[in-house]
């Protein structure tokens, strides 16, 4: 997505005309704590999958329930 400066301050503007100059800090904060947010818990199941990962290489998970005897 290749965005010119025009259709940037095109946006800036729609952004003052919807949200007004006194909404707009308050706006970036919520979208900032959004964003850490998403990153977190992206990060988070990246971990998780990663451990199965590796705990299914190892047979650390294998508790011999699943088993047909």
């Amino acid at each position: 997505m290749n965005l010119g400066f025009q259709e940037v301050v095109l946006i800036i503007i729609i952004f003052l005309v919807l949200f007004g100059p006194d909404k707009i800090p308050e706006f970036a904060r919520s979208m900032g704590k959004i964003y850490r947010e998403l990153t977190s818990a992206m990060r988070e199941v990246e971990e998780t999958i990663k451990k199965e990962i590796k705990d299914e290489g190892t047979g650390a998970g294998d508790s011999g329930a699943d088993k047909e005897s």
